[in-house]
């Protein structure tokens, strides 16, 4: 029997400190065991609702040292990326 894949969510430069909270809650809804955090390190929990508790938080200053840690940890090289912007405002 194979065993179980962990997935994990890696953010780069979280925009807002409290985005991580609402981050953390649906990891969690969706069985993420591990949040990698790249950038910014003052972010905070505050919003999980106590999904922290389920999940682990690494911190790194850069993509290059986050992708070598996970690489180290045997992570698959087929990762999916996806990426949102927030809608550009018109100047007028």
């Amino acid at each position: 029997m194979a065993a179980a894949v962990e997935s994990v969510v890696v953010v780069h430069n979280v925009a807002k400190r409290h985005n991580v909270g609402t981050l953390a809650r649906s990891a969690t809804a969706f069985g993420v065991a591990e949040v990698v955090v790249v950038g910014r390190r003052d972010v905070s929990a505050f919003g999980s609702h106590g999904a922290t508790s389920h999940l682990r938080f690494r911190h790194f200053v850069s993509l290059a040292l986050a992708r070598a840690y996970l690489k180290a940890s045997r992570m698959r090289e087929d990762v999916t990326f996806a990426a949102w912007k927030s809608p550009t405002t018109r100047s007028r």
